[in-house]
Parts: C-alpha cells; structure tokens; sequence
C-alpha cells in the first residue's frame, strides 16, 4: 500500500508548492515536523515561495545562500510589514517649512510625531561569516552603478541591512516575476522610492541614503509581471501638487498592478470646488496592464475609472481587461462621499463605464469600514479564501471593544462581479 513516505521527492515538492493559503508558512512547517526527509522537502518549499515579515529578509537571504539552487526557483516575493508598534519621531524641521504639506496621521498619537524607520544594523554572526559577505560585497559591485552607490549599499549593509539584503536578495533572483507587498508599511519599503514621479513627491524616514536601491528597481522593470503595491501610509508625508505621487509606466510586462486609492489621490485640491486631484491613468499605469486592483477605494474613485475607460477607448491600455475595487467603507457611505463631491456614483456608474469598454468588474463594498492595515492580508486573498466578511466582522467588533463612541451599525458586505458585456455573474449581500 501507497504511504506519504514511498512517494518520490517530486510530487511530496509539488503537495508542497500547492499549499498556497494565509496559513502557509504554519501548514509548511508542520509538514516539515512530519520527518527528516519530509523537512528537507518542507524547508525547500518554504523557501522557493518566500512569504515573510520584510523585518526577516536577513534570515532568509542566509538560509538561500546556503542553498543557491533554490534562487532560480524563486518566480513569487510576499512581504508584510506593520507600522503599528514602531518608534515615533518628530517631524524634521526642514519639512516644517513646507507649510503645503498634508501629513497623514491615522494614529492616535498627537500630529506633531511621525513614525520612524528603524535602522536595524547586521546581525554580528552575519556580519562575521567571511563567505557570505564576501557573496554580497560581489552582487553589490556587479549591480552598482556608480562608485558613490556601491559606497552607500556598504555601508547601508552594516548600519541599515534590512533594505540593503532584501537589494542583494532581489538581485539574485534572475528569474522573480512576482513581488506581492500589499501588506507592507511604505517606511519599510525604501525599495519603491524610485518610483517616485517626482523626488519631492513623498517625503518619509526612508529616503535617506537609499539611492542605491534605484539600481536595484532597474533590474526589476524589465522581469516583474506582478506587482502589490504598499498600502500603509502612516507617517509618509505627501507633497499636494498637481502631479501624481508613483510612476509605474516604466514597468514594460507589468500585467497585475495592486494599489491603494491612496496613491492615486496625489492631494491637490481644486481653489474653487475643493475637489480632490486624481492621478491621470496614463502618466503612471503601464500599457501592458491587464488586471488592476484598487484597495481602499473611495468616492472620487469613479472618476479615476472615467478617465482609464476613456484612455481605452483612444487605444491606450489595449490589454487592460479586468479592474476589481475594494472600497473603503459601505455602499451607503461611499455613494454619500461620491455626492458630496461632485462624482458619479460609484455602484451605478462604474458598471457602465466598464461596460462600454468591455472591461470584466468586481466590486467589494465592505459591511464596516476597511482598511488593508487592519485586515493585515489582501482584501482579495482573503475573498479568494471566503474569509473576507469574517474579517470584517472582527474589525468590527474589535472597533466597539475599543471606541467609548456609538459606532455606526453593521451594514451588509455587497460583492458584485459584472462581465465584459456588463452582465452579472454573480451578486452577494453578506
């Protein structure tokens, strides 16, 4: 009789590579517990589908070092981050003069602090592993640019290594297509300051001697099909200028693209209407985008949806063929927010707009209101998964536990999902 111990090293790797869910890392590490064979195969497949807290990408860029053969594995990069808990600085006084600036304060902290990236310096058995540092001192003059870059990244290894091994880490990786940061604090994620539209756009705790990381983002562009952007903002400070906050057009084979309506909303506001300023999809969407995924989406987002439908209709974004909405609070109060600020109604209006481009649509209207922070997974993982409205409910209730204020009463969680020819397939009310 067949057991899980006379099956060949291949398919226990493949029964490996298809545990996928939130519990992976735990499911993983059970199976490994299992046997010494089955915690080689257990280990390996933890490793070729790294999904990590970005605070432990120095463990991780060790054990792959010990084993390089996983390296051309490695096709998908998940990392989280969570601002909650971290230091608290006050705002550099170089930024008080800027008396334009919108600071972003979700926090119950007084508005004169921001929070601050932490500078973990190398662990000193990394440090001290002549062999592995000799690997990293080679990555880093084989990708630096310049003199002056590979300086920073050196020194940054010592005093900053966190972002300086994930560089190394994504450096080594030729064959990464997909990097999932949705989870992700913006603080901890100096990576994607190169895609800055302009260098003043946002101002965070990050910027400081991280230009080397631009290199590192060139390696990317021409390999990533996948791509989660961060959605905690706390602490960023954002520039309102009339221009928008990221660029992603430089991404060429860019076919999934998730992002926080936050970083579409670039903050300036219109002297007269007050209305708030939308990045314009063709000055930072890719052309090769096929599905686009917007968390925390808003009232003003319909009208961010117009202007890419009709970027469509004059033969930009060819290939775009699904946009799927996560919103940030009830159908009730978005249609208000919409009203109130001049846009089309979201739930009416956004269905044609698709419909008259023959773009797919999903829109989650949430029961309580929902931030990706709070979730702590992707609205759109956890919906996969059928555990979204559970998720919901726990804010919920964790939200009455700590408010002293009447809160406003559970609302029903509405999921709509429309077709290319704008027909419904399928339409829930949790």
């Amino acid at each position: 009789m067949t057991s899980l111990n006379t099956l060949a090293d291949e398919l226990l790797l493949q029964i490996g590579h298809n545990i996928r869910d939130r519990r992976r890392n735990l499911d993983l590490s059970n199976f490994s517990l299992v046997s010494h064979r089955l915690r080689n195969i257990g280990q390996e497949c933890l490793l070729s589908q790294p999904t990590l807290n970005i605070l432990h990408v120095p463990k991780l860029m060790l054990e792959l070092w010990r084993r390089p053969w996983i390296l051309p594995q490695i096709r998908r990069l998940k990392l989280w981050s969570r601002s909650k808990g971290r230091n608290y600085a006050a705002l550099p006084e170089h930024l008080l003069d800027l008396g334009s600036l919108r600071i972003f304060y979700l926090t119950s902290k007084a508005q004169d602090t921001w929070r601050e990236h932490e500078r973990r310096p190398c662990p000193a058995h990394i440090i001290n592993m002549a062999e592995f540092m000799q690997f990293c001192f080679k990555t880093i003059d084989k990708v630096a640019t310049d003199e002056k870059k590979a300086a920073m990244w050196v020194i940054a290894l010592e005093k900053d290594a966190v972002p300086a091994l994930l560089a190394i880490l994504l450096s080594a990786l030729p064959n990464l297509e997909e990097l999932r940061c949705t989870s992700s604090w913006i603080m901890d994620s100096q990576l994607f300051n190169a895609l800055k539209y302009r260098k003043e756009s946002i101002v965070t705790t990050s910027d400081l001697d991280a230009d080397y990381l631009q290199d590192v983002v060139s390696l990317l562009k021409p390999r990533l099909q996948v791509l989660e952007f961060p959605t905690d903002f706390r602490g960023a400070v954002f520039n309102p200028k009339p221009y928008p906050m990221f660029d992603f057009r430089s991404f060429k084979l860019i076919k999934e693209l998730s992002v926080s309506m936050t970083v579409l909303d670039y903050g300036a506001t219109h002297p007269r209407t007050r209305l708030r300023g939308l990045a314009d999809p063709v000055m930072v969407l890719p052309s090769s985008l096929e599905i686009l995924r917007i968390s925390e989406a808003t009232g003003t987002t319909a009208n961010f949806i117009n202007d890419l439908c009709l970027a469509k209709k004059k033969f930009r974004f060819r290939s775009l063929r699904r946009i799927e909405l996560f919103f940030l609070n009830t159908k009730d109060i978005i249609t208000e927010d919409a009203s109130a600020l001049l846009s089309p109604t979201p739930a009416t209006e956004i269905p044609k707009m698709c419909k008259d481009t023959n773009i797919e649509l999903l829109m989650h209207f949430p029961a309580t209101k929902m931030k990706v922070r709070s979730l702590g997974q992707s609205p759109w993982v956890l919906r996969d998964e059928g555990l979204l409205v559970q998720a919901q409910e726990q804010l919920f209730f964790r939200r009455q536990l700590r408010s002293l204020k009447l809160l406003p009463s559970w609302s029903d969680a509405i999921d709509v999902e429309f077709d290319a020819e704008g027909d419904i397939n399928m339409e829930n009310c949790f």
